[in-house]
């Protein structure tokens, strides 16, 4: 309750008591009216006596309180009336304030139900964060598994190429013996090569020095008179000469075509240096098919850079990449020697 019902209250209490007071205080005196006596003890009583005048002014007084008490009733009615009503008022009034404090619990709590469900959202969505971080991680421990078993089968083959390690020590040792002995052989070959050069060179000074002496080979015999005749006998003998001479650089530059080296790296080499272009296309057709009948993977062609030819431009590279090609052999020139051609070779299927 309020401090408005309780001055009402306080209030009603007052007016009450004031009207019980002025209900039971001594009414006016009015001078029109004898003055109010205590009875006494009544005469005997005689028609036309005094006692019965004493009697009707008693009678009036008691009319006047009569009047007065109910006027204090109805002033009682009223002020009962006022208090019910100021009741009904106080208790509307605390309906009111009850629904102004529900109003603001009311508000209070949806604000809480607000922040409850702020809170709940990022609750959830720490949860989602949650779940997506556990498929990551879930997928990393996949991922990693897989790994694990991969390395685990890598472990198991390395132990097992250990094995074959240790095993095999001793063929590396025997394969090293051998590298030793064909890198004895190559400086032999080396040195072999290296006076075949020197003997050559002395050679081709003779030819040089014999240039202008008459011999069988360079003096056509007598039948032959004619001019034509004359030159196509010596363009015979060119050939024959040069025949010869392609025969001794290719032997020169090819001591050993099919040895320890080649058996071991698998390969044939062939140098075409100072060779000419039908000798150089007969060379690359029957080594070619001979390496590839002998089950060598690559056959390595060497025909120089053009450095001492017209113009500084090759003359056998592209001859013989045609020639390779019409065979139906993979050829090609590395950028790093453009002086070699090597060609895949292919076991050929009978």
């Amino acid at each position: 309750m309020g401090w408005v019902g309780q001055s009402l209250i306080v209030t009603g209490a007052a007016a009450f008591g004031w009207i019980l007071a002025r209900a039971s205080a001594d009414p006016p005196e009015d001078p029109q009216l004898p003055r109010y006596a205590p009875p006494t003890r009544p005469p005997v009583q005689h028609y036309g006596s005094t006692a019965e005048t004493d009697r009707s002014y008693d009678a009036a007084q008691i009319f006047d309180l009569q009047a007065q008490v109910r006027v204090g009733q109805d002033s009682i009615s009223a002020l009962k009336a006022r208090v019910h009503s100021l009741s009904v008022a106080l208790r509307a009034a605390e309906r009111g304030e009850e629904l102004m404090m529900l109003r603001a619990d009311v508000r209070n709590r949806e604000s809480v139900m607000v922040t409850l469900n702020a809170q709940l959202e990022t609750l959830r969505n720490q949860a989602r964060v949650k779940e997506n971080a556990t498929s990551v991680a879930e997928a990393q421990a996949a991922r990693l598994s897989v790994a694990l078993e991969r390395t685990n089968a890598d472990v198991r083959r390395l132990r097992a190429l250990s094995m074959d390690t240790r095993n095999s020590d001793a063929i590396i040792v025997s394969l090293e013996s051998q590298l030793e002995a064909l890198r004895a052989q190559v400086r032999s070959n080396d040195t072999t090569i290296s006076t075949l050069e020197s003997e050559i060179i002395s050679l081709v000074a003779t030819l040089q020095s014999l240039g202008n002496v008459q011999c069988d080979r360079c003096t056509p015999p007598a039948s032959v008179v004619t001019e034509m005749a004359r030159g196509k006998w010596f363009r015979r003998q060119a050939d024959t000469l040069n025949e010869e001479a392609g025969k001794l650089f290719f032997n020169a530059h090819n001591p050993e075509l099919v040895g320890a080296r080649a058996r071991l790296r698998n390969e044939m080499r062939i140098d075409l240096h100072h060779q000419f272009r039908a000798a150089a296309v007969e060379y690359v057709t029957k080594y070619a098919t001979s390496a590839r009948d002998q089950g060598f993977d690559k056959l390595i062609f060497i025909v120089g850079r053009g450095l001492h030819s017209e113009d500084n431009v090759p003359k056998l590279r592209p001859l013989v990449l045609e020639t390779l090609r019409s065979m139906d052999m993979e050829a090609h020139s590395p950028r790093s020697n453009p002086g070699e051609i090597i060609v895949k070779l292919q076991t050929r299927v009978e």
